[in-house]
């Protein structure tokens, strides 16, 4: 059962999972401070939409700074090497490239209707493995799925001499 607040910052807390025990980081605190100056009540259907989407942004970078940290680099659309899909939705197009040339596929449609859950079925049968999740999405945060598609490791066993 959903449960919301009238106090956003309890809103807040509540939908990311955070009792008021856990202690917040400096960079959270100051979120958590702009909340509480927010009334999501007081605001009109067009103000709702740009604040969404501002915070989108915001959850954008710091998905972004949170992939640079790790030593992923992102670049931007596919390549040659990249899988054949014709039924999966390629919107918001990125690579991850990663140390030692792991690279992995990124594409951010905001559903994926049963021919597309086919077209996973079918490339993850030709040898490529998928994530498909809510959270991750550099595009939209929150309105997009993050699906990530990798090849599968090649073993030092399966190779032909």
């Amino acid at each position: 059962m959903l449960q919301y607040s009238a106090h956003p910052l309890e809103q807040v807390r509540h939908a990311v999972g955070l009792p008021r025990a856990v202690p917040l980081s400096e960079a959270a605190q100051g979120l958590m401070a702009m909340a509480r100056r927010l009334d999501p009540a007081a605001l009109g259907a067009n103000e709702l939409n740009k604040a969404e989407r501002v915070l989108s942004g915001v959850a954008s970078a710091l998905r972004y700074e949170a992939l640079r940290t790790t030593g992923l680099i992102c670049v931007e659309g596919w390549d040659k090497s990249a899988p054949v899909t014709t039924g999966l939705p390629l919107e918001h197009t990125y690579r991850l490239k990663g140390h030692n040339n792991a690279k992995a596929y990124v594409t951010e449609p905001r559903a994926l209707n049963a021919f597309a859950i086919a077209e996973l079925a079918e490339l993850a049968e030709t040898g490529w493995r998928m994530t498909v999740e809510a959270a991750g999405a550099l595009y939209l945060p929150g309105q997009s799925l993050h699906v990530l598609i990798r090849p599968r490791p090649v073993s030092s066993d399966s190779r032909t001499g």
